[in-house]
């Protein structure tokens, strides 16, 4: 902010400057010029009058020399009364001092002089717990002056309801994003902040206020991750794994970051060992041959065909094993452990979409209850 600053008392300066070196320059530049003008002409008509009359070469050369001495003699009188034509210095500087504040004063007020620090709030939100602590108080500070003196600014109230967010401050991000809320109407980012901060500041649980944000994004999109993560969080906390469970399974169904699967695929398996150790599954285990696709599509439907009981979509693996139970369940009024004798298929898909099916894979009548473990092999080609 220092050089910004400096940059503007430099420019300021440097015009002040300019303005009062023109101010006393042009003048006498000025008179000088209409000075030369005026002694051309008048020698134009000192010559043609002498033509007229037929004046000599001598009287011709006494007349021109008789015109440049008063020529001089106008100049010197002019140089020496210039003084009270031009500005004095002294005012002029002091109207300079003036127009330098008067400039500076003027860009406090509209201009930003903290374009920097404001530029960087992306990088540091980025950073996390890496980012420069200095700083992050610094644009904390200034972005909460920023609000204080216009209530409406959205980028001010969107960077600091983050950066609180991010500093642990649940409470005080819960109030900025309902402020944001208010401003803006809201949308789909800023509702998954918000959701966020909303589910921290009560502790880790979804309460109504919560609820109300999750089921507003998951109204646009049904299978949001991290709408489910939450929901699977707080089903954690209230012993409700077998919701956990679900919940994590949709969640899992979509394309995630490697490092966020893994982390969900643990919580699912801590979820799954928490449940009855006896409930209907079944483990399918499946090898892909040849070129392994992008995705794997894994469900049991009734023999012989319907509608898919439970379903799992991974991205494939050569050798990957899959759970099959009613946390996968497509129809919670329906589940794997109500739906009889099944079959399992194991599909490849380019997309991750049964529309898109490559390779396939079906195995005989099942009946999950006896869990069974079963191994199908997909040949997807070379």
């Amino acid at each position: 902010m220092f050089e910004i600053w400096l940059a503007s008392c430099g420019l300021a300066l440097l015009a002040v400057a300019a303005v009062a070196w023109r101010s006393r320059r042009l003048p006498a530049a000025a008179r000088q010029e209409n000075a030369a003008g005026g002694f051309r002409e008048r020698h134009r008509e000192l010559l043609a009058e002498a033509d007229a009359q037929g004046s000599s070469a001598e009287d011709v050369a006494a007349l021109e020399e008789e015109l440049a001495l008063e020529a001089i003699d106008a100049d010197s009188g002019d140089s020496a009364g210039s003084g009270s034509e031009r500005p004095a210095l002294p005012a002029l500087l002091g109207g300079a001092a003036l127009a330098a504040a008067a400039m500076l004063g003027l860009y406090a007020l509209w201009g930003e002089p903290h374009a920097p620090l404001l530029a960087d709030a992306n990088a540091l939100l980025a950073a996390g717990d890496a980012a420069d602590t200095a700083a992050v108080a610094q644009l904390q500070e200034l972005l909460e002056g920023r609000v204080a003196g216009n209530p409406e600014d959205v980028d001010s109230w969107f960077f600091l309801a983050h950066l609180r967010l991010q500093q642990g401050e649940y409470e005080a991000a819960n109030r900025a994003f309902a402020k944001l809320h208010e401003i803006t109407g809201g949308g789909e980012q800023l509702d998954l902040g918000w959701a966020q901060s909303s589910f921290l500041a009560a502790g880790g649980f979804v309460d109504d206020a919560t609820r109300a944000i999750v089921e507003r994004v998951l109204g646009r999109r049904p299978e949001h991750p991290n709408m489910l993560e939450l929901l699977s969080l707080d089903a954690i906390r209230r012993a409700e794994f077998g919701a956990a469970s679900a919940f994590l399974e949709r969640a899992l169904r979509q394309p995630l970051a490697a490092s966020r699967r893994v982390l969900l695929e643990e919580t699912l398996a801590l979820a799954r060992a928490r449940l009855s150790p006896d409930r209907p599954l079944i483990d399918v285990r499946v090898d892909i041959a040849g070129e392994v696709p992008p995705w794997l599509m894994v469900f049991a439907r009734p023999t012989g065909g319907g509608m898919p009981l439970a379903v799992v979509r991974r991205p494939a693996g050569r050798t990957q094993t899959i759970i099959l139970d009613d946390a996968a369940s497509m129809n919670a009024a329906l589940p794997l452990s109500r739906g009889g004798e099944v079959e399992v298929v194991v599909r490849a898909t380019n997309t991750g979409m049964a529309s898109a099916s490559g390779a396939e894979a079906v195995s005989e009548p099942l009946d999950p209850s006896a869990q069974p473990r079963i191994a199908l092999r997909l040949d997807s080609g070379p």
